[in-house]
């Protein structure tokens, strides 16, 4: 079951087209990353699933519902953290959340099990402007589970944060989905956390997605490089240059492949050619090649 599913979403800006026809498909229980460039209609996404911004009607549902006629319902079950949290600087952590417990009528023990949760309990008497920014998302994160929802979405988390801040965030994450069954959808351009955190991913560029599926799914369904090493490099690169893209880096083949016969078809040339293999593996690219590869003509292919 998707917890979130967008039909042939499409927003403009007054003339200007910014979503063009999302089909986006989140899995109830996954960490699903949204990657794309600056620009590119994250946030506007974002905005449009929490009716922030008015999409076309039937073209958002959340928990099975659509967004346009079921608002206040799917609200009740979504926790958010758009880009900074909106709390008080001169509250400490837990007077912030106090506040916000009178206002959803929650019970003001739920206060003290999230600051623990999100490593603040030694800190939830300090005011908040003394915190650190990893402390203030930490804390953003507290509010936006207050009602205890089964949906996150949290729009650049990690944005700002210092290596220990990303790590602490990173951890954060992976327990509130695997300790706490919370379906989480991130947003964000930091491609190495993305590729540590996420089980789905989908990518946007220009408004249209690029890929989406599983996140191990994303280098199996682009080329990959071969490394080849053989005992005459020079005749094996005018052999596969016949059949597939070659470049010779640092004294090694780096051969093109899409398919995963292409790799036994390369080898097969080299052995009818007589040429002995001295190496012969694949390069699979990470997450970032694979996106700017993906972004950087602009073309979408769902």
């Amino acid at each position: 079951m998707n917890v979130i599913e967008t039909k042939a979403l499409r927003y403009n800006f007054g003339n200007k087209s910014v979503l063009n026809g999302i089909d986006l498909n989140v899995p109830t229980g996954s960490i699903f990353g949204f990657l794309g460039p600056n620009g590119s209609g994250k946030t506007t996404t974002i905005r449009t699933m929490l009716g922030l911004a008015r999409a076309p009607e039937k073209s958002i549902t959340l928990f099975g519902k659509d967004i346009r006629t079921h608002r206040i319902e799917i609200l009740r079950n979504t926790g958010s953290l758009i880009e900074y949290p909106a709390l008080y600087n001169h509250l400490s952590g837990y007077d912030n959340l106090h506040i916000l417990c009178n206002l959803t009528s929650t019970p003001k023990k739920r206060i003290e099990e999230l600051l623990s949760i999100v490593s603040l309990a030694d800190d939830g008497r300090k005011k908040m402007g003394k915190y650190s920014l990893s402390m203030k998302q930490r804390l953003g994160i507290a509010a936006a589970l207050l009602t205890d929802p089964d949906l996150l979405i949290l729009d650049e988390p990690t944005n700002g944060l210092d290596p220990a801040g990303i790590r602490d965030m990173r951890h954060l994450i992976k327990m509130l989905n695997q300790e706490f069954s919370k379906t989480i959808f991130i947003s964000s351009h930091l491609l190495y956390e993305v590729e540590m955190l996420c089980s789905h991913l989908a990518i946007l560029n220009e408004g249209k997605l690029v890929f989406q599926g599983k996140a191990s799914e994303l280098s199996d369904k682009f080329a990959r490089l071969l490394i080849i090493d053989t005992s005459d490099n020079d005749k094996a690169v005018g052999l596969i240059a016949q059949h597939y893209p070659v470049q010779v880096t640092g004294g090694l083949l780096e051969v093109v492949v899409k398919e995963k016969n292409d790799t036994a078809d390369v080898s097969k040339i080299l052995f009818r050619n007589e040429l002995d293999i001295y190496r012969l593996e694949p390069k699979s690219q990470n997450l970032e090649e694979l996106f700017f590869n993906l972004t950087a003509n602009g073309s979408a292919h769902p």
